[in-house]
């Protein structure tokens, strides 16, 4: 096979740059990396939730070994605010499970 058999496009925005990494660091985390250290936390949110333009609140449900189980990006706002519904964030903490949650938002005006 030669390489010009698939069809591949590389990110040329800083936008889809971001999107591929917060989908490389999805894909390494999600085969059983641990949640122990501010750091790891800090640096998955950050291409998560970096490049986004309004304000989002979002949830990262943890195993019992802070092994995660699922993320999710539950409430979106404006540039300056979200609403958040806490019903809605505990429902699925326990339809998933969860032994652990962790919180985070953006501030996308770069405060």
């Amino acid at each position: 096979m030669h390489n010009n058999d698939y069809e591949f496009s590389l990110p040329t925005t800083a936008k889809q740059i971001l999107e591929k990494a917060a989908e490389i660091l999805a894909d390494t985390y999600l085969r059983g990396d641990i949640f122990t250290s501010p750091e790891k936390v800090k640096e998955y949110l950050r291409y998560k939730l970096g490049g986004l333009e309004r304000e989002t609140f979002a949830v990262m449900l943890l195993d019992n070994q802070n092994r995660l189980i699922e993320y999710n990006e539950l409430f979106y706002g404006t540039i300056d605010a979200a609403s958040i519904y806490p019903r809605e964030v505990v429902k699925l903490a326990l339809k998933t499970n969860a032994a652990a949650v962790i919180f985070a938002h953006n501030h996308p005006s770069g405060e």
